[in-house]
């Protein structure tokens, strides 16, 4: 189940011109997230957590180039997953 981040990278293609630039900054890790408070605000919401392979795997089948891709754990003051950062070009 890859709920629709495959879709999301093939619309980010077709949107972009070709030779533009793509930033994807996303927590990772596996499997789902679901939360119903942010901030002490009632916001609920559902994450897929990926890899970095994943998501670089995402992003090469819809035809982007990685340029560079990146993990770095969280800090102490935020939610306990990892950070993904990949910068691409269509």
């Amino acid at each position: 189940l890859d709920d629709g981040i495959g879709e999301a990278f093939a619309e980010l293609a077709r949107a972009l011109a070709p030779g533009a630039p793509l930033l994807v900054a996303m927590h990772g890790g596996a499997g789902h997230v679901q939360v119903e408070e942010m901030l002490g605000e009632p916001v609920p919401m559902y994450a897929t957590l990926l890899s970095l392979g994943a998501l670089t795997a995402h992003a090469e089948r819809a035809g982007f180039t990685v340029q560079r891709a990146e993990v770095r754990p969280p800090y102490p003051f935020e939610y306990p997953t990892p950070r993904l950062y990949l910068m691409a070009r269509r």
